[in-house]
C-alpha cells in the first residue's frame, strides 16, 4: 500500500540531503547516521539544500517505496511539522 498514515512513526533527517540519491543512499543514511533500522516500517524524511525538493522512504512488506516532490516555486515550511505529535527526539534526527 502506498498510503502514509497518522499511526505510523515519522523521522526527520536533521541535515540537507543530496537528492541524487535514492533509495539505496537513503537507506544508508537511515542505517548509518540515524542508527535506526530502514526495513523497520517507519518513514523517513529528508529535505534538499534550498527546501524546494523532499524525499520520503519508507518500506513497504516487500520492498521500499520512495515518493518525490519538487516545488516550482517557494520552499517547504520545515516548522509546519512542529504540528504533528513528537513521539521521541534523538541527536541527529527527530521523530514526529
Amino acid at each position: 500500500m502506498f498510503a502514509l498514515t497518522e499511526n505510523m512513526r515519522y523521522y526527520l533527517y536533521q541535515h540537507y540531503v543530496d537528492m541524487r540519491k535514492g533509495m539505496t543512499g537513503l537507506y544508508q543514511l537511515v542505517k548509518s547516521d540515524m542508527s535506526l533500522s530502514p526495513v523497520s516500517g517507519d518513514v523517513f524524511v529528508f529535505f534538499s539544500h534550498k527546501r524546494d525538493m523532499v524525499k520520503i522512504l519508507r518500506w513497504d512488506t516487500d520492498g521500499f517505496i520512495l515518493y518525490q516532490k519538487r516545488l516550482e516555486e517557494g520552499t517547504f515550511e520545515v516548522r509546519v511539522l512542529i504540528l504533528l505529535r513528537v513521539l521521541t527526539s534523538f541527536p541527529g534526527r527527530v521523530s514526529f
